[in-house]
């Protein structure tokens, strides 16, 4: 991160994270830039078909930020394991109606975990107020949950997520360790 001088702008990137009231520190947020979507997030920073690429930025950033696999690994278990034996990425994003099942959806889970691959539940498009990938992300222990923006749908995922932690306040809610 830059260095701020006393009395300089702070850059784009702390100023977006202050707004939301946290503090940019290696210990706090991490914020990264989806380019695809024009929104700050952490995924596909690279082309699903450009392996060679993938390969180098993990290289150069994977040690330092989550570099999450979507359309490149497409929930597939195969793919997954293709990817963590190239040393592409170091976090998976999981669709449980992109691959197919649920029996899939947690060996995406587990190959992604065992790789040390951090797994993150994610809606899809066009769905639903069902907020069974709450329970998913609890129940398997992935600790990140994508439902975003906060839509009506998306929504009724984090509420679900708040009556998890209402119901049993000395849980990890989640954080597999």
């Amino acid at each position: 991160m830059a260095k701020v001088l006393p009395g300089s702008p702070q850059p784009p990137r702390c100023r977006v994270t202050a707004r939301a009231g946290y503090t940019p520190s290696r210990e706090g947020v991490v914020v990264a830039l989806d380019p695809a979507a024009g929104e700050f997030r952490g995924e596909d920073g690279l082309g699903e078909d450009d392996w060679d690429s993938w390969v180098r930025l993990t290289e150069r950033l994977g040690t330092r930020i989550q570099l999450v696999g979507d359309d490149l690994f497409v929930t597939n278990p195969a793919i997954i394991a293709e990817a963590i034996e190239k040393k592409v990425a170091n976090a998976s994003l999981i669709k449980v109606n992109q691959i197919g099942t649920v029996a899939e959806t947690l060996q995406a889970i587990r190959v992604s975990r065992e790789a040390g691959y951090a797994p993150m539940v994610s809606h899809r498009s066009g769905e639903t107020e069902d907020a069974f990938i709450a329970d998913l992300v609890i129940g398997a222990g992935c600790g990140q949950n994508k439902s975003w923006p906060a839509r009506g749908e998306r929504v009724a995922k984090y509420n679900r997520l708040i009556e998890i932690a209402a119901a049993d306040q000395s849980s990890s809610h989640g954080l597999h360790r």
